[in-house]
């Protein structure tokens, strides 16, 4: 009986070892997980319809050349990417990248010339109503494609399967910094892509690159799950699995950060807590504060009335209380600005020529001077999707409550996403707030301000400026070979713009707060100071 009593518990030991092998065998596969927030669903993984949700293709997708922050000094620098290296001719013109031969889709396949003429044919093509065509529109034949004169970009070759050769039209300095660099560049599996059609971007199946990691899961308005890509061409990367939790309500994304589901939080998806973190004398020695390269901004449609009156515009610069607005709704997490261009951008102004005052009262005598009845009316539309969304909300009803003093009523209008991009493209909006951000000094001119025959920016930013001079400027300065004089032509215009035609107004330049949980050993935030940033450098304990 004692016999039979010692061989059932030993045969129960047994069972029991062989579970607990089991279940820390499959513990061990698991890996290192990084959990992530995000304040709502990105509409699409694909980058060319998609202007803003970086973070899953960021890290699904590489790019020719990446722009990362040095893990030492935390400045901007470039590393090879698919490229292992790229030069330029003498004249600006003909950029040459040779790929890597050991880079590979998620599939296996190999990454070749093809892959990438494939995906800047197809950012042209109008069929693909791509958003992000202006990154890429200086190459010769580009623009060609877009009006459907052409297939395929006349200015991109292949030379065999692992040399690209671009050419633009004009020299454009800081075409591989910004422009190849940016997530609009991504490199996608031609094969792939084309048998997905519509559908690329849209589910995981639907989605692959030759990114460090591969989109696994995609549970709408709750998580996304990112897996290492064995196929990776730089190695393992620090966390076996990223899991980015989508969660609108900042108190729920606090609550999920302390309780160990997220071990990034991203402040700027929920700047309602930053006080809380602050506050707390077990979070605030894990807060991380990072530059911000742009500016939250407010565009104005110079075309149309009552913004059409440049008295109008100059005292709406003086009506607005940025200050006010920058302490109730980002919680002082930032500074006030005086011109377009950031502390960042090489040709920011440390010491502005004019500067940009809180004055009402001086306001209502520009209106008076307008000649238009008092009081004006102006109406601020925004995009209420997430947290944005619900922070130019707050600042809608503060510029409600305060330009009355200066002469302005103020009509809010909240818009779904795809009616504001609408009426933005469109040219019809008024007034809207809004932010950008790149270390170029380009992007926030041509993009914003640039009126051509061939691609109006500026009416697809609904600010209409159509001013000939600042168009000839713009183009005269992205070309600019000579490091000084496009720094000077650069300021010539942001004073032009924010000052002369007060076109636009820069309300002020982000700081950029993370709160880092003991599980993360190493974060290297973007080097723009986006919340979506590279994971491949992070590593856990």
């Amino acid at each position: 009986m004692v016999c039979k009593v010692k061989r059932c518990c030993f045969i129960v030991l047994l069972l029991l070892a062989a579970f607990i092998a089991v279940f820390a065998g499959s513990a061990g596969a698991a890996g290192k997980t990084l959990g992530l927030v995000y304040p709502n669903e990105p509409p699409t993984m694909d980058v060319q319809l998609n202007t803003s949700d970086y973070m899953v293709p960021y890290n699904v997708f590489d790019r020719l050349v990446e722009k990362v922050a040095d893990p030492a000094t935390r400045e901007p620098k470039l590393i090879p990417g698919l490229a292992e290296s790229w030069s330029v001719s003498k004249d600006g013109k003909v950029y040459t990248f040779k790929l890597r031969k050991n880079a590979k889709f998620s599939d296996g396949t190999p990454v070749k010339a093809s892959d990438v003429l494939y995906t800047f044919n197809r950012m042209f093509d109008p069929a693909t109503k791509s958003l992000q065509t202006s990154y890429f529109d200086m190459i010769v034949g580009a623009k060609d494609v877009l009006a459907g004169k052409k297939k395929t970009v006349d200015g991109i070759k292949a030379d065999g399967d692992y040399t690209v050769q671009m050419t633009l039209e004009e020299p454009f300095p800081p075409f591989v910094d910004t422009n190849i660099t940016d997530p609009a560049g991504s490199i996608y599996s031609e094969k792939f892509t084309k048998a997905k059609g519509d559908k690329f971007g849209l589910s995981p199946e639907d989605t692959m690159g030759s990114g460090a990691y591969v989109l696994k899961e995609w549970v709408l308005d709750s998580y996304h799950v990112l897996e290492a890509n064995p196929n990776y061409w730089r190695g393992k990367p620090g966390a076996d699995t990223v899991r980015i939790h989508i969660a609108g309500d900042p108190e729920t994304a606090r609550m999920m950060f302390e309780t160990g589901d997220i071990d990034i939080f991203d402040c700027d998806t929920a700047p309602s807590q930053i006080p809380y973190f602050r506050g707390s004398a077990k979070w605030k020695k894990h807060m991380v504060k990072t530059l911000r390269i742009g500016l939250r901004y407010l565009a104005m449609n110079v075309a149309q009335p009552p913004l059409d009156n440049l008295n109008v515009r100059k005292a709406l610069q003086m009506a607005v209380p940025r200050k006010e607005i920058l302490d109730a709704v980002y919680y002082g997490t930032g500074v006030l600005p005086h011109n377009i261009l950031a502390k960042g951008t090489y040709p920011y102004q440390p010491n502005p020529t004019s500067k940009i005052n809180y004055d009402p009262a001086a306001a209502k005598k520009l209106l008076e001077k307008s000649g238009l009845k008092l009081p004006v009316a102006i109406e601020f539309s925004f995009s209420n999707a997430g947290s944005s969304g619900r922070a130019y909300s707050r600042m809608g009803e503060l510029l409600q409550a305060t330009m009355g003093k200066a002469g302005f009523v103020v009509k809010v209008s909240p818009l779904d996403e795809a009616v504001f991009v609408d009426k933005r493209t469109s040219g019809s909006l008024m007034l809207y707030p809004g932010s950008w951000s790149d270390a170029d000094a380009d992007p926030y001119f041509y993009k914003f301000f640039y009126s051509g025959k061939d691609v109006n920016m500026s009416r697809s930013r609904s600010i209409n400026l159509n001013n000939p001079q600042v168009d000839k400027l713009i183009l005269q300065a992205r070309s600019e070979l000579n490091p000084q004089k496009r720094i000077d032509e650069y300021r010539e215009l942001d004073n032009m713009i924010t000052h002369k035609l007060a076109a636009f107004l820069p309300l002020f330049n982000m700081e950029h707060y993370f709160v880092i949980s003991p599980k993360v050993k190493t974060f290297i935030p973007n080097v723009l100071g986006w919340g979506d940033f590279m994971v491949y450098w992070t590593e856990m304990n």
